[in-house]
């Protein structure tokens, strides 16, 4: 889960300094963003209808190149198919190549996620510490670049967490687990090219690589040229796997906003779709009207369709076709409150002036950006980090930028592309069943699960601590046997069901009379960890394929701050499931759940199942980033001022390196700041406060 990081607080200065972005504080940062729209401000002549999906993808790739001490790539291309003045050549060799990555991946394609070239600590294929190290040369003498890491090894348990060290005038470190890995992505940002014109990077293991080897992976790179926007994509791999051009998607969906709807203060457009032509369920408002269309743009443009680029929608200060201050204003609604959205705007008008236009976007918080529409082919300007409303609206408004020195002011909107990814909604999937059978990678299951076996299940006091999330993100909920299951039962169905045929294929079991040797078995045990005061939803499901028509109803007694009771019966049951809704735990963040017979079971042992407890709860809406100030040094005791969000928990780190930090505390703002000391500062010199949600 991404962490927002405040500023950093240096007690060997006493002072407060801001977190450079090129520390890569922030840890692994998301994909590619999981929703889009794109927007076409134009005349009605010239929409944007489905089409090419933007423009062929490069690549490079590093295959036999890695394996070779002394091995080098010259004349590597840029993503727009440039061949460039940059090379590679390595330091250190990779020991081979791994493919056993994954085919599921978003982020890039399956040519270049199946496959990484990977390092290794203790001896493997006849080689020992392998920590490989290559530089990227021939790019630009104190040019700023980002570089973002991918890499993915699938079907494994344990840790492989890859250190990547990046120098260039400056030297950052950042670690990243391919294990398992579907989408995950890291990033290094402002490493600034020393005077050789030259990047390295090294892999090694990070500190939480507990495989037996120590393998470390690397499967793709990109590197960003912050100054020109210049981009590299490099396919780390398996020369039987090449990654070379990539083709655009067949089809992409604009939603088009002509002069019919921007030129009316009451303009809408309703169903805004996604590329792929999915419906959002947003819409598009205007406030203020546009002036009309201008199709004098450029016809020359690659970052979008020329029916895109070629005209756009315009606003002016001063009197033009009768209309003056005409300051153009929109609103989107319909969006989720607790996702962030990142806004990129494009305008272009063939002219010799400066008509820079600012993009001023409001919500929750507001952020603008200008950029000059004159002459202009490529340039767009982003405005990220957007939360809207509590009643999801995002508000658009188009004015002169500070440079504007057209007689008129214009101001031009053509494009507007909208990216957000979807807040995560929580929840917890536990497998209860057959130790053979889990949930798990191994069984072909995408989600994270968490597996209540006999081992746990068949006892009193069975602990399953720290449970993850459907996407691997580890909790502080546990769970906790009261009183005993007496087996696991491996008769369920294997028929298409909500869940895997992992899951409901088995389940365990509680029996009244005797069986297997045990009597009055009624199964009890407690979710921890949970928060007091929130609300929780429990889904129970069973099944039992018998061949027979006896009824096993199972009546689910779930109590947490009040007490709930629903009943299932779990007989040649394939798709049904019964919840437990809005349950709020006890004040110790606990709920028990005890299962015993229902009124209608008529078997005649009373058997009672359980094959998956589903957990769904809401997430709060995210912290806003904690700020440090006011820091003190003084007989011993470092102090600052923490401020944030009312009721939000953040974790104090300290660092002395500003590469690895260790936790100190929570704090949990009861007010908008705090002042917190730290009683035995040790070697710490710099201080961080990072979201604990």
């Amino acid at each position: 889960m991404k962490k927002k990081c405040s500023l950093i607080a240096s007690r060997k200065t006493g002072s407060i300094a801001l977190a450079v972005a090129s520390l890569a504080l922030a840890g692994v940062i998301p994909g590619p963003r999981a929703d889009q729209m794109l927007f076409d401000f134009g005349a009605d002549a010239s929409i944007t209808q489905p089409g090419a999906g933007g423009p062929t993808t490069y690549w490079n790739n590093i295959t036999t190149v890695g394996t070779d001490p002394a091995g080098s790539l010259f004349g590597l291309v840029d993503t727009e198919g440039n061949t460039t003045l940059a090379w590679l050549y390595m330091i250190a060799r990779f020991n081979g190549p791994n493919e056993n990555g994954t085919l599921a991946s978003t982020a890039y394609p399956t040519s270049a996620t199946r496959d990484t070239l990977y390092g290794n600590t203790e001896e493997w294929q006849t080689l020992t510490g392998v920590f490989p190290e290559f530089i990227l040369s021939g790019l630009t003498q104190g040019g700023t670049y980002n570089l973002t890491f991918y890499a993915s090894r699938t079907g494994v348990s344990d840790n492989r967490e890859t250190r990547y060290t990046v120098t260039g005038a400056n030297t950052q470190s950042v670690d990243y687990d391919p294990a398992n890995n579907i989408d995950a992505m890291v990033q290094v940002t402002g490493v600034v090219a020393n005077d050789f014109t030259e990047i390295g990077i090294r892999l090694e293991p990070g500190p939480n690589n507990n495989n037996a080897y120590h393998f470390t992976y690397l499967g793709v790179l990109k590197l960003e040229d912050t100054a020109t926007g210049q981009a590299w994509l490099f396919d780390f791999g398996s020369d039987a796997s090449l990654t070379e051009a990539v083709e655009p998607e067949p089809e992409t969906w604009w939603n088009n906003v002509t002069t019919t709807v921007g030129t009316d203060d009451a303009g809408v457009l309703t169903d805004l779709v996604t590329p792929d032509g999915s419906a959002t369920g947003a819409g598009l408002e205007m406030v203020a009207r546009f002036n009309g269309a201008n199709t004098a743009g450029s016809t020359a443009a690659t970052v979008y369709p020329t029916t895109a680029t070629s005209d756009s929608l315009f606003g002016n200060t001063e009197a033009f076709s009768g209309l003056s201050d005409v300051f153009p204003e929109f609103k989107l609604t319909g969006l989720n409150p607790l996702a962030v959205y990142d806004f990129v705007f494009y305008g272009s008008r063939t002219a010799t002036d400066n008509r820079e236009t600012r993009y001023t976007v409001t919500g929750a918080n507001s952020a603008f950006g200008d950029l000059n529409a004159g002459g202009n082919v490529d340039n767009t300007v982003q405005v990220t980090g957007l939360k809207p409303t509590a009643a999801g609206e995002l508000t658009v408004n188009v004015g002169p930028g500070p440079n504007n020195n057209n007689a008129n002011h214009f101001t031009y909107l053509g494009v507007m592309q909208v990216d957000w990814s979807q807040p995560f909604t929580p929840r917890i999937l536990v497998d209860l069943g057959a130790a053979g059978t889990p949930s798990d990678a191994a069984a072909g299951v995408t989600d994270s699960w968490n597996n209540v076996t006999e081992a746990v299940g068949s006892t009193d006091d069975g602990v399953l601590a720290d449970m993850v999330t459907v996407d691997g993100t580890p909790t502080a909920i546990g769970w906790q046997m009261v009183s005993r299951f007496n087996g696991a039962n491996t008769n369920g169905t294997q028929d298409p069901a909500p869940y895997p045929v992992s899951a409901t294929r088995d389940s365990l079991y509680g029996n009244t009379e005797e069986w297997g040797t045990l009597t009055d078995i009624f199964p009890v045990f407690k979710l921890t960890g949970l928060t007091p005061g929130a609300a929780y939803d429990l889904t129970f499901y069973a099944s039992r394929v018998t061949g027979g028509a006896d009824n096993r109803e199972t009546q689910f007694t779930v109590t947490g701050a009040t007490e709930t009771v629903v009943y299932f019966n779990p007989v040649d049951n394939v798709d049904q499931s019964v919840s437990a809704m809005d349950v709020v735990p006890d004040a110790a963040g606990e709920i028990t759940v005890a299962l015993t017979p229902g009124p209608n079971n008529d078997n005649g042992y009373h058997f009672t199942y359980l094959g998956v407890l589903q957990l769904d709860w809401e997430q709060a809406p995210p912290a806003d980033p904690a700020t440090l100030s006011e820091a003190v040094f003084a007989d011993g005791v470092f102090s600052f001022t923490l401020s944030g969000t009312v009721g939000a928990t953040y974790r104090i780190q300290g660092s002395s390196t500003l590469d690895a930090w260790s936790d100190l505390q929570n704090v949990t703002l009861t007010g908008a700041t705090e002042t917190v000391e730290v009683n035995e500062p040790g070697s710490w010199q710099f201080y961080r406060a990072v979201n604990a949600q």
